[in-house]
């Protein structure tokens, strides 16, 4: 009988290697782990160019990934638009925690956000809880207009 030794969660704590050898190492990582359903980046440090290893994750269709957690970050709009690419791809993932990573309004939020709502508009995406608290997006309409149907929980200020 063979046993699952493979993680369900991954959080801070147990990532402080993160910062040594990277994103883009554990996203390759990822690529054959069919059991983690938490990643809990928060406060990582992680940037703009974070997108792309976090699309890679979300793209990766054999994930199990249903909480991505990067509350904290400076992700902004470049690397939110990134991170879309692999979330449109995604049906597993219902809990999007982009809290405080420094979302405001400028014309590369802008984006990042029309890409976001598009993604949200995909059938094929299943997130129905979304926190965009402590990013200064204020009441833009470019997220608001018809989510209020399948988002369970958005929370933003």
């Amino acid at each position: 009988m063979k046993v699952n030794n493979s993680p369900s969660s991954l959080n801070r704590k147990s990532l402080k290697i993160l910062f040594i050898v990277g994103l883009s190492t554990l996203a390759r990582g990822l690529r054959t782990n069919i059991s983690l359903r938490q990643l809990h980046l928060q406060f990582c440090n992680l940037t703009s160019e974070a997108g792309e290893h976090l699309s890679d994750i979300l793209a990766n269709s054999r994930t199990a990934l249903q909480v991505l957690n990067v509350s904290g970050n400076r992700l902004g709009g470049r690397g939110l638009k990134t991170m879309c690419k692999g979330l449109n791809v995604n049906t597993k993932c219902e809990v999007l925690l982009l809290a405080d990573n420094m979302i405001d309004q400028t014309e590369e939020d802008i984006e990042g956000l029309t890409a976001f709502k598009d993604c949200l508009n995909n059938p094929n995406v299943n997130l129905n809880t979304i926190d965009l608290m402590y990013n200064r997006i204020g009441r833009l309409n470019i997220l608001c207009d018809n989510l209020d149907s399948f988002i369970k929980c958005l929370f933003f200020d």
